[in-house]
């Protein structure tokens, strides 16, 4: 636990005589440049921009000069000479960080290091900071190059989009030379930082019509997931736990949430299931558009041949979990992983109902009041749904939207027609958002995670108030996460 509080004189005095840096990080020492040195003595020319960093025991451990512009500021660090090399760095600036944002209002952060420094560089770029220009700056009659480095803040209250289901990496995985950083797929980090999203619950979508052996096709899609996020990890992390998602959110960083849309992935073996697990999985959609050994869904396509008309207003009422599927349950919520009811017939909602102990969702669905379209739920079901603390994440598909699939394009407006019905009928603790990206025609007018704001900006015109608005972005999937994940 660091303290951060204006220099006393004493400390002052401390570093402007005793701190000396070794070798080439000598021009560091204030007592190296006049200027420098008479400032951080002097109360009346220190004012209020030195700033003392002491540790839990009150010990001088650093300082922190900070010159405010308006919305930006440009600091300057010192850790103490004995502690450079130790790993203490990176913790160091981000505390100083932190008591920037938690202080001053600013949208930007500056500073100069020696492009030989580059030790600090690196600290400064897993903190957040990005290289802007270089320049030259003479010290000691010879010219130095420098560096600017700038970390621009986005205020965590503006991070507060949580979607429960996207298919971006099976499309990122089926599209040549495609990445997560940016691509033209609904979803990439550009499009999710633009979105203001907090978090984003990336599915292993595995189609059985397709797959062999859906375990290894799985684990494939769960290392290039991994492999993404490490070439981006300044902007994205994984979330295993709701307190993952709150430490990434104060890091500035997305969190990216594994789940996996297809329960046969496990293979009718429950020791897969808990490998998942301990790979990272904490939501599993327990079946697809197929029957599997864990129960069935209200399309089944096995019961279809290519060019067949499907009836989708007709659910499967008699078909649930089978005796596998009631063991996999109780084992997720034993392990700790969230039951995804998506896809799952009716049945097989009603035998989650019986069976599970702990609350559940349905990451991408609707009201199917409002759209008779049986991927959705009934009002029954949505009331059994919130009873058990559970929610659902609205699907922004158009055939999912409307029972006038080319009006469904118009999200935005179904969107709120879908939460207003939901609503009404059961309160906001369970509405939450499932987009079903680049797992959806994305000709729809909310078509990308860019365009979030404006279904924001469309509910507050509903009248619905800020504090639902968060409810159903964010807040009510943090809630069930931390009771069902921790």
């Amino acid at each position: 636990m660091f303290i951060i509080k204006k220099m006393q004189q004493e400390n002052a005095l401390e570093i402007a005589n005793n701190w000396h840096y070794p070798g080439i990080y000598s021009f560091y020492d204030f007592i190296n440049d006049p200027l420098d040195y008479e400032e951080l003595i002097s109360k009346e020319k220190r004012q209020d921009d030195f700033f003392e960093v002491l540790d839990e025991n009150k010990e001088l451990m650093g300082y922190l000069t900070c010159y405010f512009n308006e919305q930006s500021v440009e600091i300057g660090l010192g850790l103490r000479p004995d502690l450079t090399g130790h790993g203490l760095g990176e913790i160091f600036v981000r505390r100083c960080i932190r008591f920037i944002k938690e202080n001053f209002n600013v949208n930007k952060i500056t500073l100069k290091v020696a492009d030989f420094n580059e030790r600090a560089i690196k600290v400064y770029q897993r903190c957040g900071f990005v290289k802007e220009n270089v320049f030259s700056h003479q010290i000691d009659n010879e010219l130095c190059q420098f560096i600017s480095m700038s970390l621009y803040i986005k205020k965590k209250e503006d991070m507060h989009i949580i979607d429960l289901h996207c298919d971006t990496i099976y499309a990122i995985m089926n599209q040549d030379e495609a990445g997560l950083l940016k691509n033209n797929l609904q979803i990439d980090l550009q499009k999710l930082k633009k979105g203001n999203y907090m978090a984003q619950c990336f599915a292993m979508f595995v189609n059985l019509s397709k797959e062999n052996n859906p375990f290894n096709k799985c684990i494939d899609m769960i290392k290039r997931l991994t492999h993404e996020l490490a070439i981006n990890e300044r902007l994205i992390d994984f979330a295993y736990s709701y307190q993952d998602i709150i430490n990434n959110q104060e890091k500035e960083k997305l969190s990216a949430i594994i789940t996996v849309e297809e329960g046969e992935v496990i293979e009718g073996d429950i020791k897969k299931l808990i490998y998942l697990y301990e790979l990272g999985v904490r939501m599993i959609t327990l079946t697809w558009n197929f029957d599997n050994a864990i129960g069935f869904p209200n399309i089944n396509l096995r019961n279809y041949k290519k060019g067949d008309s499907i009836d989708f207003s007709v659910p499967n009422n008699k078909d649930g979990l089978t005796p596998f599927g009631i063991e996999v349950v109780k084992k997720m919520n034993e392990l700790g992983m969230i039951i995804d009811v998506s896809h799952l017939s009716d049945k097989g909602f009603y035998d989650v109902l019986k069976y599970t102990n702990k609350p559940f969702l349905a990451s991408h669905s609707n009201a199917r009041a409002v759209c008779n379209h049986v991927r959705n739920l009934t009002d029954d079901m949505i009331k059994e749904l919130a009873a058990r603390r559970g929610i659902m994440g609205i699907n922004y598909c158009d055939a999912f939207m409307s029972d006038n699939k080319e009006d469904g394009k118009n999200t935005i407006k179904h969107v709120v027609k879908h939460i207003k019905h939901i609503y009404n009928l059961v309160g906001v603790d369970v509405i939450a958002l499932g987009s079903d990206f680049d797992g959806i025609d994305p000709d729809i007018e909310l078509d990308n995670a860019s365009k979030l704001p404006l279904l924001i900006n469309a509910l507050k015109q509903e009248g619905f108030t800020d504090f639902e608005i968060d409810k159903m972005t964010h807040l009510n999937f943090l809630r069930l996460f931390k009771e069902v994940a921790e």
